[in-house]
């Protein structure tokens, strides 16, 4: 029988993706986890120090992060796209707990949004404590806004605020429907002269190079809860639940606490310790 060398040839070449899967057996055979967290706890650096971590702490699991708005986050859950999410949109939260499509819902941490604009400031809402009222001014004035526009937890943020308002957000192009996460919306808002809503970690963290500037804050509706669930649909909810443990424990409530440096923390932790003065404040009455 004659052998045709061109197939002789290609063996190796189909026998790569097995050598390949025998080389790396080690890494292949440990559980995945998958985290769904949203832009902002990226944006601000702190879900890459969560994530180190975590797997400091369990090398026998390999997390999996997918950062997304929480809308996305929590479909991904629905599909049993991911074991855990991070999320900070607490009417929806509760919502998807009722529905039986997340489970154990457990406050993690909060800051605080701000909205952040302009020196110019050309509404002239610097200064403000009333976030709608705020909101109202913008949309009185010729100041642009830029809205997430992403189902995120600050997109609901922001709704929420036009509806306290009373009011719906300016037309045309002085509202800019920006579909991004967190950290692209400052920077449309910077470069647009415009204002946003903001959580106040991601402002710190990336509004060093931007001239954006802190307006409007200490309104209570502009508390900024984050909570840890596990997916019901989960692809492997024991790994999820060590994840969940791990994120709620000691070691993670002391990345959060130390968070940020000597500018001071970012985030403050829901959980106090028994050796830990507790500064959560008040919850959050969303929550």
């Amino acid at each position: 029988m004659t052998v045709c060398p061109r197939r002789v040839a290609a063996l190796p070449v189909l026998l790569l993706p097995l050598l390949a899967a025998c080389t790396g057996a080690t890494d292949d055979a440990r559980r995945t986890v998958v985290l769904a967290a949203t832009h902002t706890l990226e944006d601000s650096g702190l879900l890459d120090s969560l994530a180190a971590g975590f797997r400091s702490a369990h090398p026998e699991l390999h997390l999996r992060v997918t950062v997304s708005g929480t809308g996305e986050a929590i479909e991904h859950a629905r599909r049993g796209l991911a074991d855990v999410v991070i999320t900070h949109a607490p009417e929806v939260e509760r919502q998807v707990l009722a529905e039986g499509i997340v489970l154990d819902r457990r406050e993690l941490m909060h800051n605080s949004f701000v909205i952040a604009g302009p020196p110019a400031d050309p509404a002239a809402i610097r200064g403000m404590t009333d976030a709608a009222a705020a909101l109202a001014r913008i949309a009185r004035s010729d100041g642009r806004f830029v809205s997430r526009d992403d189902r995120s937890g600050t997109h609901l943020r922001e709704l929420a605020l036009w509806a306290a308002a009373g009011i719906e957000p300016p037309g045309g192009e002085r509202y800019i429907r920006a579909g991004v996460g967190m950290g692209d919306a400052l920077r449309i808002a910077d470069q647009r002269g415009a204002y946003v809503l903001t959580d106040s970690a991601t402002l710190v963290t990336l509004g060093r190079g931007l001239s954006l500037e802190p307006l409007v804050s200490g309104d209570t509706r502009l508390r900024n809860t984050y909570s840890v669930m596990r997916a019901a649909a989960a692809p492997d909810s024991a790994a999820g639940r060590v994840l969940v443990d791990w994120l709620v424990g000691d070691d993670a409530e002391d990345v959060i606490r130390s968070f940020g440096g000597p500018a001071g923390a970012l985030f403050i932790p829901s959980r106090a310790r028994a050796d830990t003065p507790s500064s959560a404040g008040p919850r959050d009455s969303a929550s």
